[in-house]
């Protein structure tokens, strides 16, 4: 069942009204745009829904169109009428080009969360997809950048889904998770300090980086579609540290075994936005990455509105056993509101980036840890409100909860 954030109920219900207006009145011209971005706001405030952002979209202007909802209830029940109603479940590809030598993993296939990922040099992948004859057909790489593919391997992904378009959508949230997870593995606790003739200069810390294409085949393997990332990264052949091999499979055995439950989402966006922090330094962006990281962590998107730095900081620091970690906290949270008056990041601090990224390393080992122990963000926001107080107020705590549990049981007895 599709929910609506909070505080969303009102706005949401003029949008939705105005909406079906603008369907009545006819998408004609400058409509078809206010429509869109009509449809483009309600997918953000419905929960977790911008993060599947291209199919709850599409969704909600069919059921727009089809249905013109008059109350949100019912826009909400029709969302899933209709998402149960799909299409028939199919067979697709979802192949991705990869910078990484292949040769320095120890094994060259996967499983994540029942679905199974391959990994392919160019005259494997070339023999099963036939991608060198898509190579020019896509009409945006230089003749270099084209025999740059023949050196790259492939990762392949079996994905089931009803269409083309949410196979895509899959298979890139897949796709993104491993690379989470393997640039979690290799980069764990691993500090960088590149230097060009004295001076720091932003570049992509990934060793798995964003894929240049993502190709989508059907079950047949016959090409459907490309989506590409144009973007500022070195695409350097990189190696995976093989010492770190058991750390990547603990993961995702980690992984592959939580729960269903609203934290474990959760959990699996923290390893993809560990790719953007690693990925962000090319545009000196990674402090702020990392930091949403510490928010996800520590629930800042929960309680009615942005939770404030300070206490970000504070659940964060909880993690921490000593008061140098406390400490390390409020210096991270001094910066980050820097930032944020400032309007842009001042200077690009690999240092900076060192510590932000260890501590939400620390913070994102102990929520996989701990999502099939609490399971939902109520439970996790108790475990912090709870987790400063001493020993005799703890005690307290437990002899009121059992009086209570005690109560209860004798007025329903």
């Amino acid at each position: 069942m599709y929910q609506l954030k909070k505080n969303c109920e009102e706005k949401a219900q003029r949008y939705l009204e105005e909406a079906n207006k603008l369907v009545k009145e006819g998408l004609v011209n400058e409509k078809i745009e206010k429509f869109h971005s009509i449809c483009y706001i309600l997918t953000d405030m419905i929960k977790e829904g911008i993060m599947h952002s291209l199919s709850l979209k599409r969704l909600i202007k069919r059921v727009i169109m089809e249905t013109t909802p008059e109350s949100m209830e019912a826009f909400l029940n029709k969302l899933s009428e209709y998402s149960k109603s799909k299409q028939p479940i199919k067979d697709y590809f979802f192949v991705a080009t990869s910078n990484l030598d292949i040769d320095t993993l120890s094994q060259k296939t996967f499983e994540i969360m029942t679905t199974k990922i391959r990994i392919m040099n160019f005259h494997e992948a070339n023999k099963e997809f036939g991608i060198s004859e898509l190579f020019r057909k896509w009409h945006l790489f230089l003749e270099d950048e084209i025999r740059d593919f023949t050196r790259y391997s492939y990762v392949s992904l079996d994905v089931k889904a009803s269409t083309a378009e949410e196979a895509a959508e899959k298979g890139f949230e897949i796709f993104e998770l491993f690379r989470g997870l393997l640039n979690f593995a290799d980069h764990y606790a691993v500090s960088h300090h590149t230097y060009y003739g004295g001076i720091p200069r932003p570049r992509t810390l990934s060793t798995m980086e964003p894929a240049r294409v993502h190709m989508i085949f059907d079950g047949n393997k016959n090409h459907l579609f490309d989506r590409f990332t144009i973007g500022f990264f070195d695409y350097e052949r990189k190696s995976f540290n093989p010492r770190r091999n058991e750390l990547l499979l603990y993961l995702i055995e980690k992984i592959n075994s939580l729960e269903a439950c609203p934290l474990a989402e959760r959990c699996l966006y923290t390893f993809r936005k560990y790719n953007d922090g690693l990925d962000g330094n090319v545009a000196g962006t990674s402090f702020l990455e990392f930091w949403k990281i510490l928010e996800l962590v520590a629930l800042s998107d929960t309680e009615g509105g942005r939770m404030p730095e300070v206490k970000v900081a504070n659940r964060i620091s909880l993690l921490f056993k000593t008061e140098f970690g406390r400490d390390l906290l409020r210096a991270l949270c001094d910066k980050r509101n820097f930032i944020a008056h400032i309007g842009s990041l001042a200077e690009i601090d690999q240092e900076e980036i060192n510590i932000i990224k260890r501590c939400s390393e620390v913070a994102m080992m102990f929520l996989l840890d701990h999502v099939n122990k609490f399971k939902d963000e109520s439970t996790l926001s108790c475990f912090y409100e709870n987790l400063p107080k001493n020993k005799t107020d703890l005690k307290r705590l437990e002899k009121v909860i059992y009086e209570i549990k005690k109560l209860r049981k004798n007025r329903n007895s």
